[in-house]
């Protein structure tokens, strides 16, 4: 199945996701590579907030993550964690979700350091889950663009 019949077999509701999921991942991108982390996040976040007042459907988390994942395989080009955390931060966000967005560090041996960024609700990893994820030391959560 091609990936036009594959989207088209989708939910309307799957369908918007991937949209969604698809723009946040490509304005990410650019935004990080372009402006800065923490400006491209703040304008990020700001818009998932706007688009809270339109979308009237909450998914379950796993359905967002679904989104971003499933965008991020079908998008051109390849994204860090950090980018794929932003998109999926700023869905979450535009559903109505509390999220933290977590970035960890651990010390590779001869290589220096290692980071990896996250998405966590209710304590529990959301987007971005890795099995070794436990050998990364949390920096504290990133503050929410609304506190600053």
């Amino acid at each position: 199945m091609g990936k036009l019949s594959a989207f088209r077999s989708c939910s309307r509701g799957q369908q918007a996701r991937l949209l969604l999921a698809s723009t946040a991942l490509l304005v990410a991108w650019v935004g990080v590579f372009a402006i800065s982390f923490d400006r491209s996040r703040s304008v990020l976040v700001r818009t998932g907030t706007s688009a809270r007042r339109v979308l009237s459907a909450r998914p379950p988390a796993a359905q967002i993550a679904w989104a971003v994942d499933t965008a991020d395989r079908h998008v051109p080009g390849e994204r860090t964690c950090l980018v794929r955390s932003l998109a999926a931060e700023t869905l979450f966000t535009a559903y109505g979700y509390d999220t933290e967005h977590r970035i960890g560090v651990r010390k590779e041996r001869g290589e220096g350091v290692r980071a990896h960024s996250w998405i966590e609700a209710d304590g529990d990893v959301v987007l971005g889950y890795l099995d070794d994820l436990d050998q990364y030391e949390p920096l504290p959560p990133l503050d929410t663009v609304a506190d600053r």
